[in-house]
């Protein structure tokens, strides 16, 4: 038995469940190419839709590729921005190297150091594939770094790349299938999750919705209003007007900055949206433990809406 046994099985059976993906694997071989004029790959979508699971396929085919593969992990490279120029240099004689930054939007601002690291340290036919939920600010890669970066938006499993998903974690039954596919809406994330799970009632399975929180939004939300985070998992798009109403006798000032400066928030002019199956998960929740409130809330948002379409808006 080796030490790195156990390793090797998991890497085995991760790559034997991964699925689809055969358009963002086709840019990445692209990227992976002797004579690619490409140089960094930027990946982006929301949590859940299975990013890391692509990082993953991406070390595989470098690997097999002869590339030597650094992965680092945005959360932790934040912190130890005065390693990463050493970690980056690769040996004598060595061939360029893939580097791979999951979850780099935990970078903040100090994406820009990340940015001088790689640029001073990688040698020229080098590879980086930077992911994370919302796109980089463009600035980072205008200039000189926009002719060697290619961007890729994370989409949704279709019906049939999830299916086949489904099966390979036991999932044949055709009508159990369908009801999955149709809760998780194409959210690799949901569909394990729901493959995994006892219930058939997945819309009221609380375990499952806190399964989803915790993986999609961890401790970002730790400081925001939870009555705020209710209003916004129980309409499509919330503005500040709204949550005025739908919290009366609550401090709603800042609210809509706090809302729009989570990464599982996409602005839509005034308004926010909140990740649909972070919302689904929130409501679960909230309709389990105070029902009375789930209701209360619901009416006050469905009379202030119908309010405003009635006076054109």
């Amino acid at each position: 038995m080796t030490r790195d046994a156990l390793r090797s099985h998991a890497v085995d059976d991760d790559a034997a469940r991964f699925v689809g993906r055969e358009r963002a694997l086709g840019v990445i071989e692209g990227l992976l190419a002797d004579d690619s004029a490409a140089r960094i790959l930027v990946v982006h979508g929301p949590g859940g839709v299975g990013k890391s699971a692509l990082l993953r396929a991406a070390h595989r085919r470098a690997v097999a590729a002869g590339r030597d593969v650094l992965a680092l992990d945005g959360r932790a490279l934040a912190s130890a921005l005065h390693e990463l120029d050493t970690a980056l240099t690769p040996p004598d004689g060595a061939r360029a190297p893939l580097i791979i930054v999951d979850e780099v939007d935990a970078l903040g601002a100090n994406i820009s150091a990340v940015r001088e690291a790689l640029l001073t340290a990688l040698p020229a036919d080098s590879r980086v594939i930077l992911a994370g939920r919302i796109r980089p600010d463009r600035a980072w890669l205008a200039g000189m770094l926009e002719g060697l970066t290619v961007e890729l938006s994370l989409a949704p499993l279709d019906d049939d790349e999830g299916r086949l998903l489904l099966e390979r974690r036991g999932i044949d039954d055709g009508e159990r299938q369908r009801a999955i596919l149709d809760w998780a809406d194409g959210s690799p994330l949901a569909l394990t999750l729901a493959a995994a799970a006892r219930t058939t009632d997945l819309d009221a399975d609380v375990e499952i919705g806190d399964r989803l929180i915790q993986f999609l939004a961890g401790h970002e939300i730790d400081g925001i209003d939870p009555g705020v985070l209710e209003v916004a998992a129980l309409t499509w798009a919330v503005d500040a007007r709204l949550l005025a109403a739908a919290l009366p006798g609550h401090s709603t000032r800042g609210a809509m900055h706090d809302l729009t400066s989570l990464s599982i928030v996409q602005v839509h002019g005034n308004r926010a949206v909140l990740h649909p199956l972070l919302a689904q998960a929130i409501a679960t929740r909230l309709r389990a433990d105070r029902p009375r409130l789930f209701r209360a809330l619901r009416a006050r948002i469905a009379a202030h809406l119908t309010a405003r379409a009635l006076h054109g808006d």
